[in-house]
């Protein structure tokens, strides 16, 4: 099932919101709080919202904010509550000597109902990802890539947006949109995540009572534009998927879909989730050593940058290490590359040395 959208509306979008603003109270909040109209984040103003966070960063006489190392501004009553939030970024680029880089892609994210650095949704140039955090109402205890987007342009300011509710998380950058579907975590931590090389500019946010009207546009000029979401029969696959198959996509497959998924037998090269958690694909993966008695499990970890091509990855024996609960944990150095896939493989023909 696909969560996202993508649309080449954004910027309207955010000239729609800029005029939208409304006037009235939020019971329980402070100050400059009990407005609907939007609050300049970096004017004195947003102070109730950074406090004195903004003295361990860099602002230019121009309103600039930048960073000497990875930062970021924590969001704060924001929790529990509805907010919209926009602004633009001039992206420098991925901060490759940061522990984690991946995190701020092209310099820049937007961490949203974050508990800790495993529990988050991140709202990104380049991507939306899910980190163990409900979807439609449901757990989810994985990473899940929601959208990627194209490699965005850097050294040139961009604009950004998010929608954040309980029924769902809108995120706009330039002429990209995605959104997962709700109902999301609402309890968590709000943060702007930056790196050394990257600035912002004129961010605000507003606490609108009900979802924007600018937000139920987008959503249909993206459906509209977006004919490869359309499910006429509404067995969980898009038409242009099914067409893709040789299939009627009028037609209602789910029954057909779900035989093949329970019974993998009937595909060549496909297996159940219970099969690939278990690794247990056919292949032996342990082999005895009559030398000693102990049993060796052979893995080889791959690389690639296009899904073709696929290269064995070179580990030191530093590399390698186990957790507490008994997890095997492998450090996979990263490339100069934008765009990077891994996959574990075993063959019992050639095993990893």
């Amino acid at each position: 099932m696909r969560f996202q959208t993508r649309s080449p509306v954004s910027l309207l979008l955010l000239a729609v919101f800029g005029v939208t603003a409304l006037s009235g109270t939020v019971p329980g909040t402070i100050g400059v709080l009990n407005t609907y109209s939007e609050i300049a984040l970096f004017s004195e103003e947003g102070r109730e919202i950074l406090g004195d966070q903004l003295s361990t960063f860099e602002v230019s006489p121009e309103g600039h904010v930048s960073t000497s190392e990875p930062r970021r501004l924590r969001l704060n009553h924001t929790e529990e509550r509805d907010f919209y939030i926009r602004g633009e970024v001039r992206l420098g680029g991925t901060y490759r000597a940061m522990r984690y880089p991946e995190d701020f892609l092209s310099g820049f994210s937007v961490f949203v109902r974050a508990a800790g650095g495993l529990y988050r949704y991140e709202l990104n140039p380049e991507r939306i990802r899910n980190k163990r955090r409900p979807m439609e109402g449901e757990a989810v205890n994985w990473i899940q890539h929601v959208e990627l987007f194209p490699t965005p342009e850097l050294d040139k300011w961009s604009s950004f947006a998010a929608w954040v509710s309980k029924e769902e998380i809108v995120f706009w950058f330039e002429d990209e949109m995605g959104r997962i579907e709700g109902p999301v975590a609402t309890d968590g931590q709000n943060e702007i995540g930056l790196v050394p090389g990257s600035s912002l500019r004129d961010v605000r946010i507003s606490f609108p009572g009900s979802r924007p009207e600018a937000v139920s546009m987008g959503a249909e000029m993206a459906a509209a534009s977006d004919s490869y979401r359309a499910d006429s029969s509404g067995d969980g696959l898009s038409d242009d998927d099914v067409a893709a198959l040789g299939l009627n996509p009028s037609q209602d497959h789910s029954a057909l879909f779900r035989f093949l998924s329970e019974n993998p037998e009937y595909l060549n090269g496909v297996f159940s989730s219970d099969q690939i958690k278990d690794l247990a694909l056919g292949r032996p993966l342990l082999e005895r050593d009559p030398s000693t008695g102990r049993f060796n499990l052979h893995l080889a970890l791959q690389q690639s940058t296009d899904l073709d091509g696929w290269n064995a990855v070179e580990l030191r024996p530093d590399d390698l290490s186990t957790t507490p609960e008994g997890l095997l944990r492998i450090n996979i150095p990263v490339s100069e590359g934008n765009t990077e896939f891994f996959r574990l493989h075993s063959s019992p023909e050639e095993k990893p040395q």
